[in-house]
């Protein structure tokens, strides 16, 4: 392929490479005219001789967006106002040629590869696999929320092995004894929408995704669609492929995640029902200080105060490997980010329609 466009005409190659599948990259965007050049460029350094094309999803963006994608050779959809990601996503699907649609947010970075090794993974996955997801790691760890985030590693893929269970209890037990990474290929529940591919065919017998969901979650309930259809094996996690992620620098990014990832939880508890996705450690905290403080008020005050650090993992082991005491504040982090993200469940629960 030539690297004087971010795709190929679907067309090309075609007869050549029969058995590669056709892969439309989706990108939806709003208001990404400062960053998404540099996603479009990292796909047209795309290595191989895998045929593609790109699918910009302007999502009714006030600046740039759009110009920046055309001028880089990419087809784009607009829409007229801010609908969301589920609804930008199902425009992808209605404008996707390929075979294969994989997933891209516009502050990402794919390797040279990424489109090679998507094309090898779904050369040889068995019809049974729906989607195949990889990792996703930052670009740069030069300021503490970027710090924090790839400690945290807010976009892991979410294991089959306890994360379907979704009980009170389960997840506690599950944020007291976080399990161990891993860098196995292995079946999962769901991996991150920024690094997601997925198999056309499969998608739309399941309706796609919800177009409802305006922030956060629709990879999750499209991974569930397909499992409960094609069987609990379908969602493939390959660690080898990886995405770049240049997340904001600032801590209230993070934070502004946390309150979109609850809305939207709160807005499918509502529409749907069933145990509510909220986070159990503030919620013991919240229990163990006020039983405290009403007993001694000064013990109780230092007790709570050192709970965040007893109850989230991990921290030390990160000091020990950086030398480092900067960890001893990720878990005053996260649960400020668990805070965060029940008040959005809250107000998910007011408005069940997208926002």
């Amino acid at each position: 392929m030539t690297n004087s466009s971010v795709g190929n005409t679907l067309e090309q190659l075609a007869d050549a490479t029969p058995a590669i599948p056709t892969i439309t990259v989706a990108i939806c965007s709003f208001n990404g005219a400062s960053k998404i050049g540099a996603t479009l460029a990292a796909l047209a350094r795309q290595t191989g001789r895998v045929p593609f094309e790109v699918v910009v999803v302007d999502d009714g963006s006030t600046d740039a967006t759009s110009d920046v994608a055309e001028r880089a050779g990419a087809t784009v959809v607009r829409l007229d106002e801010n609908r969301g990601r589920g609804y930008a996503l199902q425009e992808a699907i209605k404008a996707a040629r390929g075979a294969i649609l994989a997933m891209a947010d516009d502050d990402c970075l794919p390797l040279p590869s990424w489109i090679e090794q998507l094309a090898d993974e779904w050369t040889r996955a068995p019809e049974s696999v729906t989607v195949i997801g990889g990792s996703v790691r930052p670009l740069a760890t030069d300021t503490f929320n970027r710090r924090y985030v790839d400690f945290r590693r807010p976009l892991c893929a979410q294991e089959l092995d306890g994360d379907g269970d979704t009980g009170l209890v389960p997840r506690l037990r599950r944020a007291l004894f976080p399990p161990p990474d891993r860098a196995d290929r292995r079946p999962v529940l769901s991996t991150a929408g920024a690094n997601m591919s997925l198999r056309l065919s499969a998608v739309r017998e399941v309706g796609g995704f919800d177009p409802a969901i305006h922030f956060g979650g629709e990879e999750h309930v499209l991974c569930r669609r397909l499992r409960e259809t094609f069987g609990p094996d379908t969602v493939l996690f390959v660690p080898e492929i990886e995405m770049i992620h240049d997340f904001r620098p600032n801590l209230g990014d993070s934070l502004r995640r946390s309150r979109a990832y609850g809305r939207s939880h709160g807005q499918r508890w509502r529409r749907e029902g069933g145990i509510p996705t909220v986070q159990p450690i503030p919620f013991l905290v919240a229990g163990i200080a006020l039983a405290l403080l009403a007993w001694r008020p000064k013990i109780g005050a230092l007790v709570t105060a050192l709970l965040p650090p007893l109850l989230y993992r991990g921290w030390l082991d990160r000091c020990k490997a950086t030398g480092s005491m900067e960890p001893v504040a990720y878990p005053y982090v996260r649960f400020l980010e668990d805070i965060v993200g029940e008040v959005g469940f809250l107000a998910g629960l007011r408005n069940k329609s997208a926002v």
